[in-house]
């Protein structure tokens, strides 16, 4: 191979060949296979840097880059399916697994997208890096970086607006990490958030989601947690607080959501339905088969033939259908054998509501008097609030529970400063003592800095 300008330091090129590698979508275990060593071969190479040329040019050869060449061949200006990898890019908040953007691509193999996402990697506007995550799965995820955001903008395709959500490669890297799979190996708190099970979470949620919020992880690693532990429906938002204790607190009162409810939405929320404990849940009888007498085939027969008879007219379709209510012939089937409607209704499944929370909250504003609106300290009595705290925040009971209980404080171990501000109080409440009682309900350790140690 010829190159253009020879680069001289090993580090250099050892960092070429992970880029390369990573654009290419080829993990270290593959390319290891393509020049026959091994991965950790391949880790160390990419580390500590290349100057073996066999090593050099043998790795050149299996990528069909020379990595002796300072200017990768870039092949003009970004084109069209470039324009659209960054536009999907800027579409997924900065980040998305490579086989999403195939899919986006509408058909187009997966070896041309790799060739996009090298001609792109190649001028520093992606970079594509294969890894295990929090959860040990293995993963291939195509990042924008600052260079391909102003290269969007360049473009003119800004039609629509870059979300604040969006997280550059870049930012990754200010944090002091090298790559992501840095992020995954160094990120204590995180990998201990995606360690926590999703059930028996009780009010320590409203501290998870604090964290899940707060905490310093790229944007895909807080969606997919965020998946993985809460499985909520739209509404999730109007049952998690997660701002900080002192306005969870507040909003707890104002809501009038004790502990049991709490529960209760967020079993509603990861179960869909909750069915009543003291009772063996049974499936509600289906009696369509007696209120009809035909079977389920034969229903479907009956309503795709009857929708589609075009030639008997619109109307007289639909009246052939308004006289095939099912749900009408069950009702008159269950009246004349007069079967318990009471009883059938406890067999449904229980949906806790989530709709009505905003409209507590609303209510509750709205019926403060004037003069107080704006004065939270003024809206419940120290009495109100300790009485709800005592009642509320109480030690871990279950196995469940406890084992929660001992990963907050393995956080807490980690990081110290993810105490610092959801456990932030109001200077009054630290003066009345509520501030203290609730660190104390809740096992908030003291500060390593603030402990007084023993001579």
């Amino acid at each position: 191979m010829d190159s253009k300008s020879v680069a001289s330091k090993p580090k250099e090129l050892g960092e070429r060949c992970r880029m390369v590698r990573q654009t290419k979508g080829l993990s270290q275990q593959q390319l290891g296979d393509m020049v026959n060593v091994t991965a950790q071969a391949i880790s160390k190479w990419e580390k500590e840097g290349l100057s073996n040329i066999t090593h050099i040019m043998a790795l050149s050869n299996a990528l069909g880059q020379n990595l002796l060449d300072d200017q990768f061949d870039q092949e003009g200006t970004v084109g069209e399916v470039g324009k659209e990898i960054l536009s999907l890019l800027i579409a997924f908040d900065g980040l998305t697994d490579f086989r999403n953007i195939v899919y986006n691509l509408y058909g187009m193999k997966s070896d041309r997208v790799s060739n996009e996402l090298f001609k792109l990697g190649s001028i520093g506007a992606v970079v594509r890096e294969q890894y295990t995550d929090f959860k040990n799965e293995d993963r291939d995820v195509v990042f924008i970086t600052a260079k391909g955001v102003i290269i969007y903008k360049n473009m003119g395709l800004l039609g629509k607006t870059i979300s604040k959500d969006l997280v550059t490669y870049d930012e990754i890297l200010a944090e002091g990490y090298n790559s992501y799979q840095d992020v995954v190996d160094n990120d204590k708190v995180t990998t201990i958030l995606a360690s926590l099970d999703n059930e028996g979470l009780g009010f320590r949620c409203d501290y998870i989601t604090y964290l899940l919020r707060e905490h310093f992880n790229p944007r895909e690693t807080e969606n997919r947690l965020k998946t993985t532990l809460y499985s909520y429906p739209e509404t999730k938002d109007d049952c998690l607080c997660g701002e900080s204790c002192y306005v969870d607190i507040l909003r707890r009162l104002i809501q009038g959501t004790n502990r049991k409810e709490v529960d209760k939405l967020l079993l509603a929320g990861l179960r869909f339905w909750e069915p009543d404990p003291n009772e063996v849940y049974e499936e509600p009888k289906d009696y369509t088969y007696e209120a009809t007498g035909l079977e389920d085939t034969e229903i479907e027969a009956i309503k795709s033939i009857f929708g589609n008879i075009e030639t008997m007219g619109y109307e007289f379709s639909n009246e052939l259908m308004e006289g095939f209510d099912i749900a009408e012939k069950i009702e008159t089937y269950k009246h004349d054998n007069k079967i318990d409607l009471a009883e059938e209704e406890q067999k449904t499944e229980r949906i806790y509501e989530f709709s009505d929370l905003p409209d507590r909250e609303f209510d509750f504003i709205k019926r403060l008097p004037e003069e107080i609106r704006y004065r939270c300290d003024k809206w419940f009595s120290e009495n109100e609030i300790r009485k709800f705290i005592d009642e509320n925040y109480l030690p871990p009971k279950t196995e469940k529970e406890i084992e929660i209980d001992k990963k907050l404080h393995q956080i807490w171990d980690a990081d110290e400063s993810t105490l610092d501000y959801y456990y932030s109080f109001p200077d009054k409440w630290e003066e009345n003592g509520l501030a203290g009682f609730i660190r104390e309900k809740v096992g908030v350790p003291e500060r390593k800095e603030n402990k007084v140690t023993d001579k």
